[in-house]
């Protein structure tokens, strides 16, 4: 007979998903019925816990269990041992051991150590672009996984079979093929193949963002973990193996080998915070922003850090043309005004690394109403509106670029979906289409601040709001 128990992960690393459910069918013999019982909730805390039918019969108990099983999962409770689709709500089944219970590992993974001697603004700004947010809270010098006690229902270690741990291990050798491929780490990748190892082994993060296995030193962490699980050979050696390569690779590049410090070595473009308030430059931004939100698009801006975009030094500048056509006579008539361009976290660390493009074929894009290209506004709620903040706590960046639009551009207030060819048919004489809405700027914002020699120079500025 079947044991109506299910343990379920779901992970999101960039999501700040990182929750349990345990549903199961226990019998009551003071009162002879079958309950199914569901305890849910962040791994690492209690979660909340509901009786979902109750009745003396367990033919009527167990549909209801398998249904909710599917619900969660998608996949039937006599397949649960498959794949589960590829929907970002789905919960995977995470196989316990009920004939013999574990010892109950003395520690946990402590992640305190990886990325700890990261710069503080390379820290902040890359843990937003990477993983959508702070890995940790803060303002706790406490690693979660560690400072607190867990649950059988929110983690039960003391449960988890070999199966599952081969399966963990399994995910563990992927991101290992990745990182010792030798050529620069794909995030998207790292972070995708990072909450399917979060949704087959809890991590007890509590309220905090599960940590990402990007770097030899989290993958002996994690190794460490499961042969404390399961003690087998293989554990073992793999372990070993994660510790010699860390060593050699933290000789080689010392703190540059942590993987924060990787990923913004890896980026054409760097960046520096505006740390003065009291600054022209501080302030004329912070008054473009609120000053150029319009009541009409309902939205409420709040500044919380401006960083000063530049191509880093000994790279090629992919800006060179357009800096030095302003030496030229423009045949489009050159005027070059600083409009906003909004984009959501998960796309800002591309732009950092290409710049703004204009859409690839398989790229993905939002905005078509003038045809393909490089969309701004003088609005700056109006580009807010596309950072899909919606998806990230509030959260979003707005790029402030100085864009030579030419004075002799198309000016219109009706969509044209193939703009981009009649751009081109233009033959020069026109660069931009300028969509006519129904409010704009009493006057267009010009550079008036003295930029910093060599840095920053003819680049944008990003807000996060």
């Amino acid at each position: 007979m079947s044991i109506y128990d299910a343990y379920l992960l779901r992970a999101d690393i960039v999501k700040n998903a990182n929750f349990f459910r345990r549903q199961q069918i226990v019998f009551n013999p003071g009162t002879e019925t079958y309950a199914l019982i569901t305890r849910e909730g962040r791994v690492g805390l209690e979660g909340l816990t509901r009786t979902e039918i109750e009745s003396k019969d367990l033919g009527d108990v167990i549909p209801k269990f398998c249904r909710t099983f599917r619900d969660k999962t998608s996949l039937t409770w006599n397949k649960r041992y498959e794949l589960p689709s590829q929907r970002h709500e789905s919960f995977r089944f995470v196989e316990l051991n009920y004939h013999e219970t574990m010892a109950r590992p003395k520690e946990l993974p402590d992640y305190a150590a990886v990325d700890a001697k990261v710069n503080g603004e390379v820290r902040d700004l890359m843990e937003c672009l990477l993983f959508g947010g702070p890995l940790r809270n803060r303002n706790s010098t406490e690693n979660p996984n560690t400072a607190r006690s867990w649950s059988a229902f929110s983690a039960p270690f003391e449960q988890i079979s070999p199966w599952t741990v081969f399966s963990a291990l399994q995910i563990l050798g992927s991101i290992c093929k990745h990182l010792e491929s030798g050529s620069t780490i794909n995030w998207k990748t790292i972070l995708r193949i990072s909450s399917q190892y979060r949704s087959q082994m809890p991590f007890c993060a509590g309220d905090d963002r599960p940590p990402v296995i990007s770097s030899y030193h989290a993958l002996f962490l994690e190794l460490k973990f499961l042969y404390c699980l399961w003690p087998r050979q293989e554990i073992a050696n793999t372990m070993t193996e994660m510790c010699h390569r860390g060593s050699l690779q933290l000789g080689s590049y010392k703190a540059l080998a942590q993987p924060l410090y990787q990923a913004y070595s890896s980026l054409r473009h760097g960046f520096r915070r505006l740390t003065d308030a009291s600054t022209l430059e501080f302030q004329q931004l912070k008054s473009y922003l609120e000053d150029s939100n319009h009541r009409i698009h309902l939205l409420t801006l709040e500044l919380q850090e401006i960083y000063r975009i530049f191509v880093k030094a000994n790279l090629p500048n992919p800006y060179s043309d357009w800096i030095e056509a302003k030496q030229y006579d423009d045949p489009c008539g050159g005027m070059r005004l600083l409009l906003w361009h909004g984009t959501p976290l998960d796309s800002l660390l591309g732009i950092l690394d290409l710049g703004l493009q204009i859409r690839r074929r398989g790229a993905s894009w939002t905005g078509t109403m003038f045809g393909n290209g490089i969309y701004l506004a003088d609005a700056s709620s109006k580009s807010a509106s596309f950072c899909k903040h919606a998806s990230w706590e509030g959260q979003g960046v707005l790029l402030l670029c100085e864009a030579n639009v030419g004075a002799d551009r198309i000016r219109t207030q009706t969509s044209s979906y193939d703009g981009h060819k009649v751009i081109e048919e233009s033959q020069g004489r026109h660069r931009c289409i300028e969509g006519l809405g129904r409010t704009g700027p009493a006057k267009w914002k010009e550079v008036e601040w003295e930029l910093e020699p060599r840095v920053g120079d003819e680049m944008p500025w990003m807000v996060g709001g």
